[in-house]
């Protein structure tokens, strides 16, 4: 699974949340600063008293203010959701549908179609820090059936987890590829299970009742009968307690920032959190159990105040919160809790249930307050950002059910707005002229704001969103190109991306500071490498670039990815490839990745950062330095090539450890990778570079007139005398 830990240690001291933000229609700022009419959609559920969605609507039932003000709604869409895909809600009648121009405003004012609408978007989040070993077991079924049961094709979903060891982890960011989400929810390990703040502020308090008990109402320090003096002193627990306050703050405030960057995903998202929850004790008032007499507590100020924060970010992001409780995994009461949590707590009284006291004790027992649970903050959580809080985890089907059904249809509603970068906030207010109906809508939103003045935060999970997503949902990418070479170019250095970046993205990127990263994912989407490189394009803007970094594997199938986007501005291009990395070659005839060339020359090269930070062109780790071609003559074919192609030249790297003297022939031909045919391909030997025991082949092919279409591309390798025989294969795209 893709983790990326966020360690957003800037954002950890108390007070530290920025104002709350909501969905802006873009996170680009446009190079020229003026104001431009954009389309804004509103995401709304309208359910009546059962909590039925209720689709029958129109758009003339529906009453829209911005600051204050009624606006005309310019696009209506209805969405029905119903197994076993999204059905298209059928236009009312007296409705006009949608046009193209009713899809989510890309970054930079770009409105390429990105699909209709707004999708369902879901967030699953696993709570490590508040919950116990059976709760995680038991929210990991419940996040399967929702999977299996209730998710429909083209939702969106994510998987994130927050734990104290990994802070907050963005597990598989938002996608609809339910398989890629399942594949990362597998790997959900409820040994990440840590931190017991709940159980801590229950023997906490429990503890000051067993010293008041004991000593008529006056704190003791003495030993407790059922655990040793040192463990239960009080001022033991004081620091175990606020040891507790501090990892419940770390956790809000990770919150509280996710909450933060979640402003720029658009529409509503529904967030699963799977939680013991925060004891509410730590938080809010609360009176001390064990006597009358004893004084209220008023709860952390500071903590409540920023449980507060969170609360407000979240809703202004338009993240309705669904509280699963899973304690109720972890109720498996011993044989005589109710004799110990009773009568047993005294010191040196021993039991005392014969006494005045024990007959006329307060039935709301200690082990009964839910004060000192997490159930008021989770409820609290779910109602604030208008989710719903569900108390036992063992019924998640029904629960779960009730959710799917709630979601199963939505209204989205467009409006054009003035969008100014000034970041100022919109406050929405959408209301239906039918009676008895509950609305369910954004709060509002915010005006973007120029990238370049985005938190560090905010603009690593825009990276996030590029790095992971299929479909970015923050902005439409520029287009590029990038193909990866496996080869033994050093003994720390055995990949190569090579990126191709057409003249009109390099002119959207151009700038003085562009970040270049490429990223490597495992066949499980962990992320095994990354490299990332700040380049000065301000002179490239109308020339093609060839962009080129290396770095190092171990043996296995790799999907790539790189992102190149401008600092100031924000505008990013994103290409992707994938790349069997094989083992190092042992002695005989091997070869190694194809590089596609293109008769004639042009492009500007760029060299980024290879192993250990060494620049690219180092000798020892430069792709040059093995696919040898006289830039003069050729250009790398990154990317798809024009179909009318008659001749395609390639270079080929070949090992030859331990043959003296070797003869090499070769052999081609394609496949097509729709139809399954097989056709000969002529080849053409040329120019041979001979590195010891390693070569590169320069090579001539004959392509056959194939037509448009994906193909796969085999050759195959002898040795005359040795008979050995190698082959590799490449992805040729025709178009």
């Amino acid at each position: 699974m893709a983790i990326f830990v966020l360690a957003w240690t800037l954002l950890s001291a108390p007070g530290s949340a920025t104002p709350a933000q909501d969905v802006p229609k873009s996170i680009q700022k446009p190079i020229q600063h003026e104001v431009s009419v954009v389309l804004h959609l509103v995401q709304v559920y309208v359910m009546d008293k059962k909590g039925v969605p209720v689709p029958d609507l129109v758009k003339s039932d529906f009453v829209v203010t911005d600051n204050g003000s009624p606006v005309d709604i310019t696009e209506f869409e209805v969405r029905t959701i119903s197994a076993p895909a999204i059905e298209p809600g059928a236009v009312r009648p007296g409705e006009a549908p949608a046009p193209a121009a009713a899809r989510p405003p890309q970054a930079g004012g770009d409105s390429a179609a990105r699909g209709p609408g707004m999708s369902r978007k879901f967030v699953l989040f696993f709570d490590f820090a508040f919950n116990n070993p059976r709760g995680v077991k038991k929210a990991k079924e419940a996040a399967l059936h929702f999977l299996d049961k209730e998710v429909r094709p083209g939702d969106e979903l994510a998987l994130m987890s927050y734990s104290l060891t990994r802070g907050l982890s963005i597990n598989e960011f938002l996608t609809a590829d339910h398989a890629k989400v399942r594949q990362a929810l597998e790997l959900v390990d409820a040994g990440k299970v840590a931190g017991r703040a709940e159980s801590l502020e229950q023997e906490y308090w429990l503890a000051g009742f067993e010293d008041r008990s004991a000593t008529g109402g006056q704190t003791s320090t003495a030993g407790s009968s059922t655990q040793p003096s040192m463990e239960r002193s009080e001022a033991n627990l004081r620091w175990r307690r606020q040891e507790s306050k501090d990892q419940a703050r770390n956790f809000i405030h990770k919150l509280t920032t996710l909450a933060q960057a979640l402003r720029y995903v658009p529409g509503q998202k529904h967030l699963l959190l799977f939680s013991h929850g925060i004891a509410g004790s730590l938080m809010y008032m609360h009176q001390e159990v064990g006597s009358t007499r004893t004084p209220i507590n008023v709860g952390d100020y500071v903590l409540r105040t920023d449980y507060e924060t969170m609360l407000k970010e979240l809703s202004s992001a338009n993240c309705q919160i669904f509280s699963f409780d899973t304690r109720e995994s972890a109720k498996v009461p011993s044989l005589f809790d109710y004799d110990e949590q009773t009568f047993g707590l005294t010191r040196g009284a021993g039991r005392f249930m014969f006494t005045t006291g024990g007959v006329s004790q307060n039935p709301d027992l200690f082990f009964k307050n839910e004060d000192f649970t997490g159930l008021y903050p989770l409820t609290k959580l779910a109602k604030d950002t208008g989710g719903i809080y569900y108390g036992n985890i063992n019924e998640y089907e029904r629960n779960l059910g009730r959710l799917e059904t709630m979601t199963g249809a939505f209204y989205v509603l467009g409006y054009p707005v003035n969008e100014t970068w000034d970041g100022r906030f919109h406050e929405i207010t959408v209301d239906v002229k039918r009676k008895d109906l509950k609305v369910s809508a954004p709060r509002g939103f915010y005006n973007p704001v120029p990238f370049k003045d985005m938190s560090a935060l905010e603009q690593e999970f825009a990276l996030f969103d590029l790095a992971l997503s299929d479909r970015p949902v923050l902005q439409a990418p520029l287009e590029a190109d990038m193909t990866a070479l496996a080869a033994p170019f050093g003994p720390d250095m055995n990949l190569g991306y090579v990126t191709r970046l057409p003249a009109g993205t390099v002119a959207g990127l151009a700038g003085p500071k562009v970040e270049i990263v490429s990223f490597a994912f495992d066949e499980h989407e962990d992320l095994a490498d990354l490299r990332r490189a700040v380049q000065d394009l301000s002179g490239f803007r109308d020339k093609d670039v060839i962009y080129a970094s290396g770095g190092s594997l171990k043996p296995g199938a790799y999907r790539c990815r790189v992102v190149a986007r401008n600092l100031d501005t924000g505008r990013a291009a994103v290409a992707a490839c994938r790349i069997f990395v094989p083992p190092a070659p042992a002695a005989g005839l091997h070869l190694h990745s194809i590089l596609f060339l293109n008769p004639g020359s042009g492009p500007d090269y760029l060299e980024g950062v290879g192993q250990a930070g060494r620049r690219a062109s180092d000798a020892s780790t430069s792709w040059a330095s093995l696919y040898t071609f006289d830039r003069s003559l050729f250009t790398p074919a990154v990317g798809p090539i024009a179909a009318d192609t008659a001749r395609l030249f390639c270079a080929v790297p070949c090992s030859v450890g331990g043959i003296d003297e070797p003869l090499i022939g070769l052999r081609a031909f394609l496949v097509d990778m729709r139809t399954g045919a097989r056709t000969a391909v002529p080849i053409t030997l040329h120019d041979k570079v001979v590195w010891g025991d390693l070569f590169v082949q320069s090579v001539e092919l004959a392509l056959p007139g194939p037509g448009p279409g994906t193909y796969t591309l085999y050759l195959r390798a002898e040795e005359k005398t040795t008979k050995a025989e190698a082959h590799i294969s490449a992805e040729l795209v025709l178009r």
